[in-house]
């Protein structure tokens, strides 16, 4: 198993994987795009969209210290 997973981060690392193609769910349109994290030298490929969901008023009344 962990012969796999050493292989898998090797491919990853070396950019072997190809970018995956755009796809929909629902009405969600999904688009190519790079997960990075600070200081390590991988871009992760990944399927990126925007979620808009409605505000919730009640929000900063239950949680007023939320922003802190």
């Amino acid at each position: 198993m962990r012969t796999l997973l050493g292989a898998a981060a090797l491919l990853l690392a070396a950019g072997a994987v190809a970018p995956a193609a755009a796809r929909t769910l629902g009405g969600l349109e999904f688009e190519p795009c790079g997960l990075k994290s600070p200081g390590l030298p991988v871009n992760i490929d990944a399927q990126c969209t925007t979620l808009r969901v409605p505000a919730n008023s009640n929000f900063k009344r239950r949680f007023p210290h939320a922003d802190e």
